[in-house]
């Protein structure tokens, strides 16, 4: 059985980074704060029991498409590239596929 997908990349990441699974992001104070599928974070321990992490501590976005990537990528891809984050990921679970999307930051 293989791992779980946060399971293998806490692992890679070590202490470097944290891996949050589905939890809120912080986009900016006047955006509503959405869930993310997975998003790759700076480390900072408790301080999370109290915010959200924000743009500046967030390395990467990853959303998983299941069943349509088409919708995915309609409804996720233009409201997660934005200034904060301009280069997210979305995992194609059915054909096993990582597409990358960025932006060039302004």
């Amino acid at each position: 059985m293989s791992p779980e997908p946060r399971d293998y990349l806490s692992g890679l990441l070590g202490v470097r980074a944290q891996v949050r699974h589905s939890k809120r992001i912080t986009i900016t104070a006047l955006v509503s704060e959405p869930e993310r599928d997975l998003a790759i974070v700076r480390r900072l321990g408790w301080a999370y029991r109290r915010r959200h992490p924000a743009p500046e501590d967030v390395f990467w976005l990853v959303e998983y498409a299941q069943t349509s990537l088409s919708k995915v990528l309609a409804e996720k891809k233009g409201s997660m590239l934005t200034p904060a984050f301009t280069s997210i990921g979305v995992v194609n679970l059915r054909d096993k596929t990582l597409l990358v999307f960025r932006q060039p930051a302004k």
